[in-house]
C-alpha cells in the first residue's frame, strides 16, 4: 500500500486509520479542509466576478464553466503537492490564489473569439490585474518575512502558465503567427533540456538584464492584446519581444557551459532538482522562471505565504 508520502507500507503495518483506503481517503480529505475552505472561498469569488460579468456585458454564460474547469486543476495541483509541514495558507498564497482565479477567467476567454474581439479592454483590464496583483503578492511575502519552496513554485509555476495563456489569445487573435507561443514556451522546453543536461540546472546569478526583459516581455504582451495593436505593429513587438528572450537565454546558456566544471556534484548551485516533502518525489526546479515573464529577484526564489 502507498500512502499519499509516497511510502510503501505492507498489509501488516498498523498505521490506525490510514491502513483502510476508504479511511485514507478521508483521513486526506480532514489534513486538507483548511486549503479547501480557502480554494472554495476565490472560487466562489472568481464566480461572482465572472457572473456579474456576463449578466452586464452580456457575455458567453460558459465562461463560468471554462474558468471554473481551469480553476479546478489548479486547485487539484495545489492539494497534490501541498507539503505537510505549511499549517497555513497564509495571506501572500491568497493573493496568489486569487490571481490564479483571474488568469484561469483569461484562459477561458481563449475559447470564445466574440469576448475578445467585442470587449478587449476588459480582457486587458484582467491582465493588467493580474500582473499587479504579482507584485504585491510578492511585496506581501516579503514584508510577512515568512519563506518556503511551495510558495515560490505556486508563483512561479503560475506566472509561467499566464504567460503561455497570453501567447495562445495572441494567436487567437490573430496578433501573430504561431510562432510567438515560443515566448512562453521556451522555458518548459529549457527545463525538458535540464533533464538531459544537468549542469544547465545550476543556479544563475542575478541579473538586471533579466529583470528589465522581463518587464518588457510581459508588457508586450498585454499591449498587443489591446484593440489599436495591429499586425504588422504587433508582429513586430512580438518578435523583437522573442529575439531579446532567446538572446537572453543564449547568453546564460553559454554561462553554464563554462561554468559546468567548476561546479562540484554536491554544490548547492547545482539545483536540478527540488524534493516534494508531498510526494516523495523529485520535480524540476525552475530556475529559468526568471526568463519566464515574471520578477525573479533572489527574494521571490524562496518566497513563501
Amino acid at each position: 500500500m502507498i500512502d499519499h508520502s509516497g511510502s510503501v507500507k505492507t498489509q501488516g503495518d498498523q498505521e490506525g486509520p490510514m491502513s483502510n483506503p476508504l479511511r485514507g481517503h478521508e483521513a486526506f480529505l480532514m489534513a486538507h479542509r483548511p486549503l479547501w475552505r480557502e480554494l472554495l472561498m476565490v472560487w466562489g469569488v472568481m464566480a461572482l466576478v465572472v457572473t456579474s460579468m456576463v449578466v452586464w456585458l452580456e457575455l458567453p454564460g460558459r465562461l463560468l464553466l471554462a474558468a471554473s474547469v481551469g480553476y479546478g486543476l489548479m486547485a487539484l495541483l495545489i492539494l497534490w503537492y501541498w507539503p505537510n509541514q505549511l499549517r497555513g495558507f497564509g495571506w501572500a498564497n491568497r493573493l496568489t490564489l486569487l490571481r490564479g482565479s483571474l488568469i484561469m477567467v483569461v484562459a477561458g476567454a481563449i475559447l470564445f473569439e466574440e469576448l475578445v474581439e467585442h470587449h478587449p479592454l476588459l480582457v486587458a483590464g484582467l491582465v493588467l490585474t493580474a500582473l499587479v496583483m504579482d507584485g504585491v503578492d510578492g511585496w506581501a511575502a516579503r514584508h510577512l518575512g515568512v519563506a518556503s519552496a511551495f510558495g515560490a513554485r505556486f508563483d512561479m509555476e503560475l506566472d509561467a502558465f499566464f504567460i503561455l495563456m497570453l501567447c495562445v489569445l495572441l494567436i487567437a487573435q490573430e496578433m501573430a503567427g504561431p510562432w510567438v507561443v515560443l515566448i512562453g514556451a521556451l522555458r518548459y522546453l529549457f527545463l525538458l533540456a535540464m533533464r538531459y543536461q544537468p549542469w544547465l540546472a545550476r543556479a544563475l546569478p542575478a541579473s538586471y538584464r533579466r529583470k528589465v526583459l522581463c518587464v518588457w516581455q510581459v508588457s508586450t504582451l498585454m499591449i498587443c492584446l489591446l484593440p489599436w495593436i495591429r499586425p504588422p505593429y504587433s508582429e513586430g513587438l512580438l518578435g523583437l519581444s522573442l529575439l531579446l528572450l532567446v538572446g537572453s537565454f543564449g547568453y546564460d546558456i553559454i554561462w553554464l557551459y563554462r561554468h559546468r566544471i567548476s561546479m562540484p556534484e554536491d554544490s548547492p548551485d547545482r539545483l536540478p532538482m527540488e524534493s516534494s516533502s508531498k510526494r516523495g518525489s523529485r520535480l524540476p526546479l525552475p530556475i529559468l522562471l526568471r526568463h519566464s515573464g515574471h520578477r525573479f529577484a533572489n527574494a521571490r526564489k524562496e518566497r513563501s505565504h
